[in-house]
């Protein structure tokens, strides 16, 4: 697996998909997978996981636009997944057509119609959830690092239980401010505690979502971050 894949924490379900399927997927053709659905909340790491398996597979990512704009050698990223793409899921359920992979996103999967999710298109459909604490603890060493500060002087076990309600994102941007504030200095942990006391989380603003996505994936969805 390349940088990508490996700068995105947990994912373990997600990653031994790709590993397996990873061949098929570059050589294309009628065997391989067509589309998959990611569902999760704002900041829970959609966009970062479609990037790393596009790059992984080896293509360039696009955004659909429309039927007559696609290019079969892409990843087809598909931002908020809705009726309107309907006749995208049924060009991908007709055996006969080249399409290219695609990667549909949704933050409300209980509204879509069932033939959105129809398997002879859909090859898996992935709930992206809060993360737990190993994984909190390896997203703030990450954070860390894509900002330059290769051996952070905080303990990452202590910020990974304190942010147990933020997603990858939010971590992310605790991260960002607090080095802000500390500049010309690494951050301490005293400057994170309180870049996280200032963020407005996703879970307070969005409990009932979270909520309803948790219930909904539980029937429908495989978790994103099993080993």
């Amino acid at each position: 697996m390349n940088e990508a894949v490996q700068n995105l924490a947990g994912f373990g379900a997600i990653k031994a998909w790709l590993a397996a399927h990873l061949p098929l997927l570059r050589e294309g053709g009628s065997l391989a997978p067509r589309a998959i659905v990611l569902a999760g909340l704002a900041g829970t790491g959609k966009h970062s996981v479609s990037r790393a398996i596009a790059a992984t597979i080896g293509r360039p990512i696009l955004s659909f636009t429309s039927l007559e704009a696609i290019d079969p050698g892409s990843v087809l990223l598909v931002d908020d997944l809705s009726r309107e793409h309907l006749p995208l899921i049924r060009q991908l359920a007709n055996p006969e057509e080249t399409t290219p992979f695609v990667i549909a996103l949704t933050e409300r999967p209980w509204e879509l119609p069932a033939g959105l999710l129809r398997a002879d298109a859909i090859e898996a459909v992935w709930h992206l959830d809060l993360p737990d604490v190993k994984e909190r603890a390896e997203i703030w060493d990450i954070a860390a690092k894509r900002l330059g500060n290769g051996n952070p002087g905080f303990d990452n076990v202590i910020l990974a239980r304190a942010s147990h309600e933020l997603t990858p994102a939010e971590i992310h941007a605790a991260y960002a401010r607090a080095t802000r504030v500390s500049r010309p200095h690494e951050p301490t942990e005293r400057h994170l505690f309180e870049a996280m006391i200032g963020l407005q989380t996703l879970i307070d603003a969005r409990k009932e979502d979270l909520l309803r996505l948790t219930h909904w994936t539980r029937r429908c969805a495989t978790p994103a971050r099993g080993a």
